[in-house]
């Protein structure tokens, strides 16, 4: 089990959007950033980042612990307010890369057209929030990664690698399957 939260995930996007002198994030948008991040860390790297549990809410995933410590503050940018050093963590790095010029709504409006939110959320009964399986959401990722929107997907994992190595770069066209479980070997994810 992962020993970090995604309250420690959280405070790593918000220093780094601090450092980038950005006017803060709100917490619809910091939801879908750590959601993003889990899909793509489970996809990547087979691994769970963090332990807590995602919900399938009304405005997409989210996680209730940090949906509470920041909820006060929904109505304007999030600061990060503790003395938070920034980590070298690529899989945030590269997040930030692809979906942090994003609007909020847009990416709350990506989510709900994925399964792992579609086949999980309750219309008839939107004040119960269902638990989205880890396994619904590895699925789907890994599905993406040699999916029908390649070129965001393909940005996402050329973002990681470029920050993982700081040498490769982000390749214009699209991967195929064997060219991304080529990359995926030489760079120890399998």
């Amino acid at each position: 089990m992962p020993e970090k939260t995604a309250l420690d995930f959280a405070e790593q996007i918000l220093v780094r959007v601090k450092e980038s002198r950005d006017d803060g994030i709100t917490n619809l948008k910091l939801q879908k950033l750590l959601y993003y991040i889990l899909g793509w860390t489970l996809a990547i790297e087979k691994r769970l980042l963090f332990k807590d549990p995602v919900e399938a809410q009304p405005f997409g995933p989210a996680f209730p612990s940090v949906w509470e410590k920041y909820r006060s503050a929904e109505s304007g940018g999030l600061r990060c307010c503790s003395a938070v050093r920034i980590e070298h963590n690529p899989l945030i790095d590269a997040a930030l890369n692809v979906y942090g010029a994003q609007k909020a709504h847009v990416l709350v409006a990506g989510t709900h057209r994925e399964p792992p939110w579609m086949d999980n959320y309750c219309e008839d009964n939107p004040d119960v929030s269902a638990i989205i399986p880890t396994k619904d959401i590895e699925r789907y990722f890994s599905a993406q990664l040699v999916g029908s929107d390649v070129r965001l997907h393909t940005a996402f994992l050329g973002a990681y690698i470029d920050r993982k190595f700081e040498a490769v770069s982000i390749k214009s066209a699209p991967m195929s399957r064997e060219e991304i479980d080529t990359v995926r070997a030489e760079i120890g994810l399998v």
